[in-house]
């Protein structure tokens, strides 16, 4: 086995590192970034998930197997932005995103 700083030294004179140049973004497809790209701002500017969900506690689904699955009641309604530490009773708690 080689050292990392063998293996990078090895990769490093082996790449082809072309020339840079400035695109527009529907243009980067399949492109690569020669630096790291920051964006200015958070977008969206609020924490944000595409669909709604729910929440289960892992040790309520320990014994759950595909031929035992668990059944489990729907014991809370959790809205975007409720502020909940954990699920206090066995079941799931239905998460309700707001989109």
């Amino acid at each position: 086995m080689i050292s990392y700083d063998e293996a990078f030294a090895i990769i490093m004179d082996n790449i082809c590192i072309g020339k840079k140049t400035q695109l527009p973004l529907v243009e980067c497809l399949g492109k690569v970034a020669a630096h790291a790209v920051f964006a200015p701002r958070n977008v969206p500017s609020f924490a944000n998930s595409a669909m709604d969900g729910f929440a289960v506690r892992a040790a309520d689904l320990e014994q759950a197997t595909p031929a035992h699955p668990v059944r489990l009641p729907i014991i809370d309604t959790i809205g975007a932005g409720d502020n909940i530490a954990q699920i206090a009773a066995v079941g799931v708690a239905h998460i309700m995103t707001k989109c």
